[in-house]
């Protein structure tokens, strides 16, 4: 049952998705293009949590990544920024770069 719900979920995910890309191509402005952008990375993360769902309903082994948390980091902060008030200040300190 929860592979029915987990395949749903993703349907779903997909028109967002698409629809949202539709979109994009529609809009002029910078700022609503960003927003769609993340709407687009959110689907994508959201599809991606469906996956490991659905893996462990089954309970398959998955294949650990390696995550490189400053691209993570840097890439929630511009949504972040947009969603606090203006009189609070974000700050992130990121170790350097690893090779």
């Amino acid at each position: 049952m929860a592979g029915g719900v987990a395949h749903d979920f993703n349907n779903l995910l997909t028109v967002i998705r698409g629809r949202t890309e539709l979109l994009a191509d529609e809009v002029e402005s910078e700022e609503h293009r960003s927003d769609l952008a993340e709407i687009v990375q959110a689907t994508d993360h959201a599809a991606s949590l469906t996956h490991q769902l659905l893996a462990f309903s089954r309970k398959q082994v998955l294949a650990p990544k390696v995550l490189d948390l400053r691209d993570i980091v840097s890439g929630v902060e511009g949504m972040v920024r947009r969603l606090i008030p203006e009189n609070i200040e974000l700050t992130t300190d990121l170790a350097p770069q690893v090779d």
